[in-house]
């Protein structure tokens, strides 16, 4: 979260230190003091079954626990990297369990006092790496189980009181310890993290990032003409400033953002779990807050998939530097000099866009058996405005992630609405959202709020796909045909297809761009349409024409073997409701 600067001499945040772990729990540290503490663990186990006296049934017990212990040693060595912090306080939590089992079994109470330092080990993981609150709760469990397992087994009062003020005295030291390791973390003016803190901080946030998915954005900040402040003023001035603008912005930014002083005059906030739009408009108001003495510029950048730490500040850095060669005291986004992302979400934000409905007729009936959920923006003074006009933008900026959620809970809307809950809508889904690894999980959310069965959901995604390589892109869509939902191919045969990558996607539908359709005339042989037929027979789906516009086109493609079909013939985009949506023109049967 933001720190508040500080001045005082107590040099830790309670409340913080209360929720955060310290700086040096990482998740590569987590990984490796995991395995490690399950490893030495095991491996005591396995001695003290040789070595402690017992019955064959506890050597044996002791041996297979000691084993279990050094192979989920080995998997939290692969996995533990990419678990959530709270994993490791679980897994502690399980091991202080599996310890009390061992200590209230022993068969004497020599053993026992013996398996008594076993507590030792979780006990220091806790203290070492987790937040307080949660060191706190492995604390208590171990002093209550430890006590009552050797009370048991017959203890003194006086024994169970020193062996738990002793964990006490150690757990309450090695806090200390790692609380005061932490200050190499911040930055002695502020109290804010410093540089080295602060790409800790971020590299835990996208390594979280690759693993959840979500969304993440930078704003670079920087004092302008800061240095002709200090050589007019003096230093003192100069630092007096810092804290003011530090101050300011810790009081503004919510509790997740990580705001630190980078180096000099410059700060770094990250900005968990927002759009590019929405972490430009905070840079405006973190560059509004009430400061006397200099202005801000900004620079704002947003992750993508597969960035590391470097490129993401690197694209913040250059967004500043535009902002200061333009006249500083101002705010410049990455790949958005226009600010189109802002629009584009508040126009979401105030009910601006609206999706149309176009029908999909089976052939050559004519009945619709589906639509195409088509998304347009009422812009105030401009009119309607086309896809083709903002969506290119909004997947370069990111915006399309809050685009897609809105018209996919738009559409999971209409599913309840629409003829009845009978027809399926489509949906279109970019290559940028399938990347995500809770898109799929998101869907399902949706659909349980809405009662809406997978069935009436196809969702439809460009042949980009195709170029694409990221493995969670199929994942989603396999996940996605679990829930009931069909996956449709959209304007097939508009760009370069691979047909080693169809043939290995997940789909159920293959729409063929309007393009093809167009070809259709009198005297020509429609040889490529013919061909996908026989493409789309081998694979086992189903085909759909597109921009279908007249009677000719539609009879043609039935008896080319097209099952469905969509177009101005049959019927136009249109507000859900009206009555081009259920009663479209049929297609002739032409001999």
């Amino acid at each position: 979260m933001a720190r508040s600067p500080t001045v005082d001499a107590w040099p830790f945040d309670v409340a913080r230190l209360w929720r955060e772990p310290p700086a040096l729990a990482t998740s590569g540290t987590l990984r490796i003091s995991g395995a490690f503490f399950l490893t030495f663990g095991g491996l005591l186990l396995m001695a003290c079954a040789l070595l402690v006296p017992g019955s064959d049934a506890a050597h044996v017990w002791r041996l297979v626990a000691g084993v279990a212990t050094v192979v989920v040693a080995c998997g939290w060595y692969l996995l533990g990297g990419r678990a959530p912090h709270w994993a490791f306080g679980a897994l502690l939590l399980a091991v202080v369990l599996a310890i009390a089992a061992l200590v209230r079994t022993a068969p004497s109470t020599l053993n026992a006092g013996s398996f008594t330092a076993f507590f030792l080990l979780p006990l220091a993981a806790a203290a070492l790496l987790l937040s307080l609150r949660r060191a706190v709760i492995v604390l208590l469990l171990t002093i209550v189980l430890g006590s009552w397992a050797m009370h048991h087994l017959g203890t003194t009062p006086s024994d169970v009181i020193v062996r738990a003020g002793s964990a006490l005295g150690m757990f309450g030291m090695i806090v200390w310890l790692a609380r005061v390791a932490d200050g190499a973390d911040e930055d002695s003016l502020t109290g804010l993290l410093n540089r080295r803190g602060f790409e800790r901080r971020l590299e835990e946030q996208l390594l979280r990032l690759e693993r959840d998915g979500g969304r993440c954005a930078l704003v670079a900040l920087d004092l302008d003409h800061f240095r002709r402040l200090n050589a007019a003023s003096g230093h003192g001035y100069g630092d007096k400033v810092i804290i003011e603008w530090a101050s300011a912005w810790s009081a503004l930014l919510a509790d997740d953002a990580v705001l630190s002083r980078y180096g000099g005059d410059q700060f770094v906030v990250i900005l968990p779990d927002l759009p590019l739009g929405r972490a430009a408009d905070i840079a405006d108001q973190l560059r509004a807050a009430p400061v006397e003495g200099t202005t801000v510029s900004a620079g704002v950048a947003a992750w993508q998939h597969g960035d590391s730490g470097s490129m993401l500040l690197n694209r913040a850095d250059v967004a500043l530097y535009d902002a200061k060669a333009s006249g500083r005291d101002r705010t410049v986004v990455y790949g958005d000099p226009g600010r189109a992302a802002s629009e584009l979400e508040a126009a979401i934000a105030n009910g601006e866009m609206r999706v149309l409905l176009q029908p999909i007729v089976e052939l050559p009936s004519g009945e619709v058996v589906s639509y195409e959920a088509l998304v347009r923006w009422e812009r105030p003074g401009r009119g309607q405005i086309a896809p083709l006009d903002f969506v290119p933008q909004a997947e370069s900026t990111g915006a399309i992630h809050s685009l897609g959620a809105w018209v996919l809970e738009e559409c999971c809307r209409l599913a309840t609405t629409v003829a009845g809950r009978s027809r399926s809508i489509g949906v279109n889904v970019s290559v940028h959202e399938l990347r995500g690894s809770e898109y799929a999980r998101n869907v399902s959310r949706l659909l349980e709020r809405w009662d809406v069965p997978g069935e009436l959901l196809v969702f439809e995604v460009t042949e980009s796909v195709f170029e694409d390589e990221d493995p969670q892109v199929t994942l989603n869509l396999q996940a996605l045909r679990a829930l009931g939902a069909q996956v449709a191919i959209d304007d097939f045969g508009a760009g370069y297809s691979s047909l080693r990558r169809i043939e290995l996607l997940p789909i159920d539908l293959i729409k063929i761009d309007g393009a093809l359709v167009c070809t259709i005339r009198e005297g020509h042989d429609p040889a490529i349409l013919r061909a996908v037929v026989t493409m789309a027979e081998s694979l086992g789906v189903r085909l759909i024409a597109e921009h279908v516009e007249n009677a000719y086109q539609a009879d043609v493609l039935h008896r080319l073997g097209y099952h469905q079909a969509q177009g101005y013939y049959f019927g136009r985009p249109a507000v859900p409701g009206e009555a081009v949506l259920v009663a479209p023109r049929a297609a002739p049967a032409q001999d």
